[in-house]
Parts: structure tokens; sequence; C-alpha cells
């Protein structure tokens, strides 16, 4: 396992002791340029417990403080920035202290509960000169800003008309009965926020980060107040005529593809949130001709794939990895772009979730 650990710029504390803070752990630690100093959760005793586990696993060189509590932690000299990977419900006044207290964010997603909630947490950071960012990883792979040049610098599919995306996976009982993303208090959009968000970035992505005119939800298994959506569909209209829709669920088997349909191609990436286990990323372009000759009809595919040096987790190329490094980037002259693009990215999840509850298309505003 490579382990890079020299200078550290960046001084990270992290609130709470969730699954996914293990891969953050990892992905500082190979990033050459920050280092975790705090851990706080909700008992003294779970957040050694995580440090412990962590340091048997992937050690680092100074071990990280635990504090009692996450205030504690926030008004430390001894943290920079904060990593929120708390639950959805309990994220904004965390994130929001964070920022009076001059502490970078980088927030789990969904970020909000509301738009109101969203726009008080970017205006806290704003205010306090300090970098938001939600953690989609997917965003700062090499793949992906490929992907971004290939569709709207070189435009080798022609003008984009229709995107296509899912992200899903089969819970399974221990699933349903024991995960936190099956409470609605603390994860109130259930699989639309914790899958859909993803759908959502890729599909504002291939509109050049564009907002849909309007949307319409839908909820595929009934949602009330002690069940959280399990399973999501939407469509995004967009100007021009161009449309999106994606499908999210947590009741169908990992998938997690994205459909790019062109005026004069298409390009396919069937592993766009977490990359295949593997050194390099493809994506799969294709030009499709149907020729007709007398008796001869020929439907012909042809285009190439391209491959990008990347691994798929757990190295010092990998997406996680190089979130850490751009974020450690922005925090020296901190960017406006990725608490608008958040933002946005809420507004249509509301947008998507109130269509779906009225049973009718919705304006995004």
């Amino acid at each position: 396992m490579d382990r890079i650990e020299p200078g550290a710029s960046l001084r990270w504390g992290i609130l709470g002791a969730a699954v996914i803070a293990r891969k953050f752990w990892q992905a500082v630690r190979l990033s050459g340029v920050s280092t975790i100093t705090g851990i706080a959760s909700r008992s003294a005793d779970r957040a050694v417990e995580f440090v412990n586990q962590l340091q048997a696993r992937f050690p680092v060189s100074n071990e990280p403080c635990v504090f009692s509590d996450y205030r504690s932690l926030i008004e430390s000299d001894r943290v920079d920035a904060v990593y929120v990977p708390l639950p959805t419900g309990l994220r904004s006044a965390w994130v929001i202290e964070a920022a009076k207290n001059g502490k970078h964010v980088l927030c789990e997603k969904p970020c909000a509960v509301t738009n109101s909630e969203m726009q008080g947490m970017i205006e806290a950071c704003a205010s306090a000169g300090v970098q938001f960012m939600d953690n989609v990883m997917f965003m700062h792979s090499a793949r992906t800003h490929a992907l971004r040049k290939l569709l709207h610098v070189e435009k080798r599919i022609g003008a984009i008309q229709r995107v296509a995306t899912q992200f899903s996976f089969l819970g399974d009982e221990p699933f349903f009965q024991e995960n936190i993303r099956n409470q609605v208090s603390m994860e109130p959009w259930g699989c639309l926020g914790d899958l859909g968000w993803y759908c959502i970035r890729i599909c504002l992505l291939a509109m050049n980060d564009e907002l849909p005119i309007a949307v319409r939800g839908k909820l595929l298994q009934p949602s009330s107040s002690n069940v959280p959506a399990r399973e999501f569909s939407g469509e995004l209209y967009f100007s021009a005529g161009r449309t999106a829709s994606l499908y999210c669920s947590f009741l169908n088997q990992h998938q997690q593809w994205v459909h790019f349909s062109g005026t004069q191609g298409n390009f396919w990436v069937d592993d766009f949130v977490l990359p295949w286990f593997g050194n390099r990323l493809r994506v799969r372009e294709r030009q499709v001709s149907f020729n007709e000759s007398g008796f001869d009809f020929n439907y012909e595919c042809h285009g190439q794939d391209f491959w990008y040096d990347e691994y798929g987790n757990g190295h010092p190329s990998a997406q996680e990895v190089q979130l850490v490094r751009k974020f450690v980037e922005l925090t020296k002259s901190p960017d406006t772009y990725w608490p608008q693009i958040a933002q946005k990215a809420q507004h249509v999840m509301q947008a998507l979730w109130d269509s779906a509850v009225m049973n009718k298309d919705v304006e995004v505003t």
C-alpha cells in the first residue's frame, strides 16, 4: 500500500466516525499535502475506537487528537478545515459553526434538508472567507476533467441532446433495519439524496452546469413519515429541447452508469461514481450509421474507447485523493464555483421532490 505523508499544509478535523470517513482518512494520508489532526464523535470512546482502527490499517505519523464533542474540535486551533460526514439532518448547524470559527468545510451530500438551509451554509462560509465544497469525488477524477473537455470543448459527439443515468444498489435486511439512510429524521431525502445527488451532478456537468428549466419527479416506492424514498425517477427539462433522466434506488442491483447522446454520437460510462477496481478508467465513444443499399441494411458502430491512467480507489492517483489536493489548493484562494454547483444540485433535488409530492412539473428557481 502506498504511503505518502510528508508535509501537511492543511490540518483536518473530522466530525463523526461514519464509514465514509475511513475513505477520507486514507485519501488525506495519500494526498501528501494535508493531515488529520482531530476526530470528534458522539462519544469519546467511539472516536478512540475509530482512530485505533484506522491507525492499525493506515497509520499516520502523528496520531490525531480525540475531541470530546464536535464544538471542541471546531473551536480548536489545531484544525484548519473540517470534513462533515454527519447525517444530513445535522449538517447545517455544524457547517455554519465551523465557518464562524474560520474553518474551511468539506460537506457530505446531500448538503442540507432545505434550500434555505443550504443558502445559510453557503452564506456563512462566504462571509467567513472559507472554502465550501460538497464531497462528490468523481468531479475530481482525471476522467471527469477529460470528459468535460470531450463534451464541451472538442464536442466530439456534437450537441448534447439527452442524458440518462442510474445509480442504485440492492439493500439487504440489515441495511433497511439498521442503516441511518432509512431514518427519515436523519436522512429525509432517502435514495434521492444519497444516490440521486450524483445523478443530478453528472446531468448538470453534461449541460455545462446549466440549470434545467423544469423537472418532473416520481416516487416509485411510497415514502412516509417513517420510511424515506427507496426508489425514485426524474426527468429534467433544459432549454432548446434538451432533456435528462435519472433513476436512483436502494432496491436494484449495483449500477452507476451515464449515457450522453449527442447529434453526432454518444458516450457511455458505466462506473461514473465509483470506478471499477483497477488502474485504468474508460469512456466509450460510439458513432452509429445505417446504410441501405439494395437488399443490404447495415447498422454499423464506429468510435473508440478513451482510457485514463487512474486507480479506482486507495491510490495517490484516485479521485478521492485528487479531491483532497484540490480542496487544499482552494483554501489558499477560495473559489465560488464549488458552493454554487452544490447549491444548484440542492435546488434541482428539492424541485424533483416537490414535483413527486405534487404530481406535476415544477420549475427550477
